[in-house]
């Protein structure tokens, strides 16, 4: 059992999806208690409750256990409803989930090639994966060791799977470094994706962009270089997103005083609006995601035809031709 009232949040730092649940844990002051995903915990916790190695997974204080990221959120929105990060009117609620889609699914894509395809920090990898299966060894046992977490070789070897290779890094490249500026034009109008309070997608943008291509060296160095405020949106959407640059104390008789907050909270933009500075974001996610999606969507329609009796969906049922 979780301790009274809490939640237990088993997760790594290093987790793709571990990064966008972390946030929204703080951003809605629930109340948890981070459990890092050690050799033990998967054995012994994970693996017995869920059927397979995964972060991060919520243990609810009555015992039940929650798995995938937009189920979390989902389960946790309905007994922590505000502040919502979810919008009600329904354009901006297509394109929320629209941009969830293309942050947990297609970047990825620039995720796994940043961390893997680099020798350089190499190092910093292992030792990451190393201290995560193994907290309490000593530093350059975790770093010579990461094969101990459970998913290092598959996850290693991700990039083959999703296309990366020499023909295609050079355009991976291209796109990321291109949201990089779209994004960053962005965050010089609005201080998240929707207007002046965080939605669902917000998070999600934070699982790849914290997790892996800014606290790894190589994309993070270009983070900070290219696209500053994309680093400064990391930094505050891992924060406790109650602050931000915005927040400036008044000097009243030589004490600082923090002015009172607005009547009316900052929120999405009204009258079901979205920025105009998410055109061509969202137009890199038809160009490039939008093909494999609808191909994606053909690939199961010939699964179906194929095998009308399987009631179960398999994780796999085919690849994509890229080109």
């Amino acid at each position: 059992m979780t301790s009274p009232g809490r939640y237990q949040f088993l997760a790594c730092e290093l987790s793709y999806y571990s990064g966008k649940v972390r946030p929204y844990l703080r951003y809605k002051n629930i109340p948890f208690d981070s459990v890092p995903a050690t050799e033990e915990v998967y054995e012994k916790i994970i693996y017995p409750r869920v059927g397979w190695n995964v972060v991060p997974v919520v243990i609810t204080p009555d015992g039940r256990t929650l798995q995938d990221s937009t189920d979390i959120i989902g389960h946790l929105e309905q007994k922590y409803p505000e502040p919502s990060v979810l919008p009600s009117t329904p354009i901006q609620t297509l394109v929320c989930m629209l941009l969830e889609l293309y942050a947990d699914e297609w970047l990825l894509i620039p995720a796994m090639h940043y961390r893997w395809s680099f020798q350089e920090q190499r190092r910093f990898v292992d030792l990451q994966f190393g201290r995560a299966a193994a907290p309490t060894a000593p530093p350059l046992q975790q770093m010579d060791n990461p094969q101990r977490f459970v998913s290092y070789e598959a996850f290693k070897n991700s990039p083959q799977a999703l296309g990366v290779n020499e023909d295609t890094i050079p355009e991976i490249e291209r796109s990321y470094k291109e949201f990089l500026d779209e994004f960053q034009t962005h965050l010089a109008r609005y201080p998240y994706l929707l207007g002046h309070k965080p939605c669902l997608a917000d998070f999600a943008f934070c699982g790849p962009l914290y997790a892996h291509l800014y606290r790894d060296p190589v994309p993070g160095f270009l983070m900070r270089c290219r696209a500053p405020l994309v680093a400064c949106w990391v930094e505050t959407m891992n924060g406790v997103l109650k602050e931000s640059p915005a927040d400036v104390y008044k000097v009243v008789d030589g004490r600082a005083v923090k002015p009172s907050p607005p009547a009316v909270q900052p929120g999405f933009l009204p009258d079901d609006g979205i920025p105009e500075t998410l055109v061509p974001i969202l137009q890199r996610l038809f160009t490039e995601q939008g093909p494999v999606l609808l191909d994606t969507i053909q690939k199961f329609r010939e699964h179906i035809m194929e095998s009308p009796d399987d009631t179960g969906v398999m994780r796999v049922i085919g690849g994509h031709q890229f080109r």
